[in-house]
């Protein structure tokens, strides 16, 4: 089914990238909150601030709103296997953290689930959440 913007259906991708096991959890989130959602993101809201005025101000449910936190944390998975996907051992790369606010630069020696290991310039080796991680 096409949501009539152009895009493809974003319960039918969603089911695909999590699979057959997952597919009750989407399934009972609504397929109009879905759409109305990725609706209303393209037309009227043109910052993340709308966004989240529309989230802490409106009228949700619990229901409605436990679709949206599935939703942040099937984007978030989908953004660390992008960057992952996009990673090998040895590509310099580049996150900032709460203690080096001004960034940290290093060399990826290894990629795990969750985390990829880090080698930086001093010796030090860091986990890094893949999500946090940019291509330098």
């Amino acid at each position: 089914m096409d949501t009539g913007l152009g895009y493809p259906d974003p319960m039918r991708s969603a089911v695909q990238e999590l699979g057959p096991k997952n597919k009750q959890k989407l399934t009972e989130i609504p397929r109009y909150h879905i759409i109305l959602i990725f609706q209303q993101g393209i037309n009227e809201m043109n910052t993340i601030q709308d966004v989240n005025r529309a989230i802490m101000f409106g009228q949700w449910s619990d229901v409605e709103l436990t679709s949206m936190i599935d939703a942040v944390k099937f984007a978030r998975s989908c953004l660390q296997k992008q960057v992952k996907r996009n990673l090998t051992v040895g590509t310099t790369v580049r996150w900032t953290s709460t203690k080096n606010p001004s960034g940290v630069q290093g060399t990826v020696e290894k990629i795990a689930i969750k985390y990829v290991t880090v080698k930086t310039a001093s010796g030090y080796r860091w986990r890094v959440p893949a999500n946090m991680l940019e291509v330098v």
